[in-house]
């Protein structure tokens, strides 16, 4: 397992060093809530055009979000500047004209890890990095498409050097993509960490846990119950503020079909 480990870490940060291309920070350290810079070098041998633009990936808490930005010639190399909301940890880059995919990094795009600064964040942007590429190929048209079983193999070399992840938040995607494949033992597991957020009693790990307790049957009341707990003690919870968003967006329909 430590082999498979060394092996995923080593795909994940060849961009520093493959002759096929790189991006990296400018800065070795990510500025948050900053305007951060990176830096494109291109594969040998590739024209990059005067018009061409970075265009990344990146995931919050709450949503998926791709932005484009300029790319400026410095020496032989090419700059561009992103900022970014403050929970981002990795950015997925390809380059672009106004026509194309210029440099698509061999269909898998290029993986910028922003937080680094210790085992555990690196490991959490590790983690991350597998949930963002595997959605390259919807949002940034990458023609890699992972199979589910093999982004669960690069999950466990993860987990294997970092244990304790596996009750961190970073994992419910790890979660839900083991439910596609077994429903059953997924459902145990979903679960099984939505109590460890009920424990944890943060608004982020108590948001999860309402989550997968209203998406089971079984665990409505729980659900009810986490629910009412959520809108007392975060006015401004999200899961209120959709449900307003949602019916604000119902009433004006009905409004429409009326008149």
């Amino acid at each position: 397992m430590k082999k498979i480990y060394l092996l995923l870490f080593f795909a994940v940060v060849s961009n520093l060093f493959s002759q096929n291309g790189k991006i990296y920070l400018k800065n070795s350290k990510f500025n948050i809530g900053k305007p951060n810079t990176y830096v494109y070098e291109p594969p040998q041998g590739l024209a990059i055009k005067d018009n061409a633009k970075a265009n990344f990936l990146y995931i919050t808490p709450t949503d998926f979000s791709s932005d484009i930005s300029p790319l400026k010639r410095s020496g032989k190399r090419y700059e561009f500047t992103a900022k970014v909301p403050d929970s981002v940890r990795v950015i997925l880059v390809t380059i672009n004209d106004s026509q194309k995919i210029a440099d698509s990094n061999n269909e898998k795009g290029y993986s910028v890890l922003l937080k680094t600064q210790n085992d555990i964040e690196l490991g959490k942007s590790l983690i991350n990095e597998i949930y963002v590429r595997s959605n390259g190929s919807y949002f940034l048209r990458l023609k890699s498409d992972p199979k589910r079983e093999d982004l669960i193999a690069e999950y466990d070399a993860i987990f294997a050097k970092y244990p304790k992840l596996r009750d961190d938040i970073v994992s419910l995607e790890y979660l839900y993509t083991k439910k596609s494949l077994n429903r059953e033992q997924g459902e145990k597991d979903l679960l099984a960490f939505a109590d460890i957020g009920v424990q944890k009693n943060t608004e982020e790990y108590l948001t999860a846990a309402y989550n997968i307790y209203s998406s089971n049957n079984d665990t409505q009341d729980k659900a009810l119950k986490l629910r009412k707990e959520i809108s007392e003690k975060y006015p401004a919870n999200r899961i209120d503020a959709m449900d307003l968003f949602e019916n604000s967006m119902i009433s004006l329909i009905k409004q429409k079909l009326l008149f």
